[in-house]
């Protein structure tokens, strides 16, 4: 049971890590690529770093950007 508790919820859109419950996750869940991506993908993958004193500029685009998108524009 505890398995099958840690996997995802009915209806739920995220990857578990934990190997153990990959068995009681829904099939089409589980065989999501886009939930589950195949190892091969993350060859053409983009992982993001940290960008160090930039985050500033990243910061102030967002709070430009959030009540805009907050509003439905």
């Amino acid at each position: 049971m505890e398995d099958e508790a840690c996997a995802a919820p009915a209806g739920s859109l995220y990857a578990s890590p934990n190997v153990a419950v990959i068995e009681h996750i829904q099939p089409g869940i589980r065989t999501n690529i886009a939930i589950y991506s195949s190892v091969r993908s993350l060859d053409y993958a983009e992982f993001l770093c940290q960008i160090g004193e930039a985050i500033g500029a990243y910061e102030q685009a967002w709070r430009e950007i959030r009540p805009a998108t907050a509003q439905g524009s």
